[in-house]
């Protein structure tokens, strides 16, 4: 016999240390502590409603407002901001709706782990992915593992995250753009005929390119959406239709994916700027390998006295802070070398423009890089994803908190 709860297990979410010399720590922050649903198909995965169009995916457990819940014992009702989680539909999205008492919103935690309906219909991972941005949709019950979830405590951790030492208050101030990991210095941009390319990153209006809303979804230009059409065709910008294809988000691989399970890939891994950015099978190949990023004018940011200090002495072309996803990872643009001015703030010899973000493992490869030997050592799994997308998403894209 079916009961609407079947426990409460426990999770947490780490903060990344810093790994760069001797960091200043921040104040401890009092824990978060808010119930979830947790997925046991991908680990420290939780639901997580989009505040867009109020559809569910899955997404790191960070115990943000999207993945909180209230669950009602007695109805099954799963809540958010007094909304009801619903599954009106096999094969689309659970979403979030006015509550109506529908036998579509009133969920039980089965016995065999799925989240099931009254009407039959049971929470389902859509396609067995595991990327950020899944979306999880209403299907057949199957009892398969990406339909097994569970109710858990989510507590985010007291941030002991350490910035270098007088790091400016002011946040960074520069463009949202889509930067590669295969050619440090290079940006995403749309040319004429809406195609995308990759390009040196310089700022132009070209490469302007963030998320619409959240941490996923549709990324757009111009009142335009990045589209992909049939694998192997470039590319583009089109009118935005909320179509699968345009349902984009950065995995913990480094890629680009949409919804449709395609990503972004440099066609035939060429390294030039100019080279065409195709739909492709995802095979989280270094062409593939892309992180959301801000372009910042060279000379106008700095990141404290110490690393500018590294920077004047040594002759490099990235700096790699932290292991994880930071904005103290830096690139020049296109070849050119970072530096320091006599203020302190970071400067690039070509094209003006310095490059903020992603993560140190995917760059310490590289020659001329700064990394510390904590990163080029770093073994465990960090996060290549930023838990802050302010920078990259909506209104707010184009200001990058130092933090």
């Amino acid at each position: 016999m079916s009961i609407r709860l079947s426990g409460v297990a426990a999770a947490s979410v780490i903060a990344l240390a810093s790994a760069f010399g001797a960091h200043a720590q921040t104040a401890a922050q009092p824990p978060v502590t808010q119930l979830s649903i947790g997925t046991k198909f991908v680990e420290g995965f939780c639901l997580d409603i989009r505040q867009a169009d109020g559809q569910a995916v899955i997404n790191k457990c960070n115990a943000q407002a999207s993945q909180a819940i209230n669950y009602d014992e007695n109805t099954g009702q799963i809540l958010q901001n007094g909304k009801c989680v619903a599954a009106p539909t096999k094969g689309q999205p659970l979403a979030l709706r006015a509550c109506a008492n529908g036998k579509d919103e009133l969920w039980t935690f089965e016995a065999d782990g799925t989240l099931k309906t009254d009407t039959g219909l049971c929470a389902d991972v859509l396609n067995y992915q595991r990327d950020p941005g899944t979306a999880v949709i209403a299907w057949d019950c199957t009892a398969t593992d990406n339909q097994k979830f569970f109710l858990t405590n989510i507590r985010k951790a007291a941030s002991s995250t350490a910035a270098p030492p007088e790091v400016a208050a002011a946040p960074l101030k520069g463009q949202p753009v889509i930067a590669s990991y295969f050619v440090h210095g290079q940006c995403l941009a749309v040319k004429g005929n809406g195609e995308i390319e990759t390009a040196t990153c310089d700022r132009k209006d070209g490469q302007t390119l963030n998320f619409a809303s959240d941490s996923s979804g549709a990324i757009v230009q111009g009142g335009k959406c990045l589209t992909a059409k049939e694998n192997g065709s470039a590319l583009v910008m089109a009118a935005c239709a909320k179509t699968p294809q345009q349902d984009w988000a950065f995995t913990s691989e480094g890629t680009l994916r949409n919804r449709a399970g395609s990503c972004a890939d440099i066609l035939k891994f060429d390294p030039r700027a100019g080279a065409q950015v195709i739909a492709w099978d995802c095979t989280a190949t270094d062409n593939q390998k892309f992180y959301p990023a801000l372009a910042v004018q060279s000379g106008t940011a700095s990141l404290g006295a110490q690393l500018s200090a590294a920077l004047k002495t040594a002759n490099v072309t990235t700096l790699t802070v932290l292991a994880g996803y930071s904005p103290f990872n830096v690139t020049a643009s296109a070849d050119g070398k970072l530096g320091a001015d006599d203020k302190g703030n970071i400067t690039s010899t070509t094209h003006d423009t310095v490059v903020f973000g992603g993560a140190g493992v995917m760059t310490v490869n590289f020659p001329n890089g700064l990394a510390s030997g904590e990163i080029k050592a770093q073994t465990g799994k960090v996060s290549v994803l930023p838990t802050d997308w302010s920078f990259f998403s909506g209104a707010t894209a184009g200001t990058m908190k130092l933090k």
